[in-house]
C-alpha cells in the first residue's frame, strides 16, 4: 500500500548520483515503511546563447533537441539513448558555469557527442552547423572522420 502522507518523516536508503546535476534517492516512510524513490535536479540556471550576429536570446533545450532528431532521422537509437544525450549536452553546458555561450560552443559540444554516437548524424548536424556548400565539404569531414577512427 502506497503511502499518501509524505510529508512526514522519510529516511534516505541509498543515494546515487545519476547526471552531474541529478541525483537519485531511495527513501523510506518512517511511519508506514513505504519506500519510494525521488529524483533531485539542480533548477535549470537561465543559461543565455550568443548567436552567429551577435544576437543573445535564453538557452532554449526544444532548439536543441530538434536539432538532435533532424541529426538522428532514420537512424537507429533508442528514446532513452536520445534523452540521455541532451541531459548530457545540458550538464556540459552547465558545467561551464557561464551566464552566456556561444552557439559556437554548444555546436562543439553537440558534434564532439555525436561523434561518438553515430558517425551520419554527426555528418548531418555538421552540414547544416557548418554551412556544407558542395560534396567537397562533405568529403573532407568524411575523410578526418576515417582517420580518426583508424586510428
Amino acid at each position: 500500500m502506497q503511502c499518501l502522507r509524505l510529508d512526514k518523516e522519510t529516511l534516505v536508503i541509498e543515494t546515487r548520483t545519476e547526471r552531474a546535476f541529478a541525483v537519485k534517492r531511495r527513501r523510506e516512510c518512517l511511519s508506514c515503511h513505504y519506500r519510494f524513490t525521488t529524483y533531485e535536479r539542480i533548477a535549470p540556471l537561465k543559461i543565455f546563447v550568443q548567436k552567429r550576429n551577435g544576437q543573445i536570446e535564453f538557452f532554449s533545450q526544444q532548439k536543441l533537441t530538434q536539432g538532435l532528431k533532424k541529426a538522428f532521422t532514420k537512424r537507429p537509437i533508442r528514446k532513452d539513448e536520445f534523452e540521455d544525450l541532451v541531459e548530457k549536452i545540458k550538464d556540459q553546458i552547465r558545467q561551464k558555469r557561464k551566464r552566456t555561450i556561444s552557439s559556437k560552443e554548444i555546436g562543439q559540444l553537440v558534434m564532439e557527442n555525436l561523434k561518438k554516437i553515430d558517425q551520419v548524424a554527426y555528418l548531418r548536424f555538421a552540414s547544416v552547423y557548418r554551412s556544407f556548400g558542395s560534396l567537397k565539404s562533405f568529403e573532407k569531414e568524411i575523410k578526418k572522420l576515417k582517420k580518426e577512427y583508424a586510428q
